[in-house]
């Protein structure tokens, strides 16, 4: 997928905020550069999220510290 493709998902991403389940698998979140970060951050806003599956996602520390910040009002 290329950036700006992330960088659209996210815009949608953050519309939604009814999401429980995000299964996201095999992309490559790095490559993405702002998209990637655009698409971890629009995680912040589903607070009835219950289940997130990156696999194989190529999440490296700074985008790890972006998730975490994301989600961390998130029970």
């Amino acid at each position: 997928m290329s950036p700006n493709a992330f960088s659209m998902l996210s815009e949608g991403l953050a519309m939604n905020t009814r999401l429980t389940d995000l299964f996201f698998t095999h992309n490559d979140l790095l490559s993405a550069g702002e998209g990637g970060v655009k698409f971890i951050q629009a995680l912040a806003n589903k607070k009835e999220l219950k289940s997130l599956a990156l696999n194989s996602c190529k999440l490296n520390n700074d985008l790890l510290s972006e998730l975490q910040e994301a989600i961390k009002d998130h029970t």
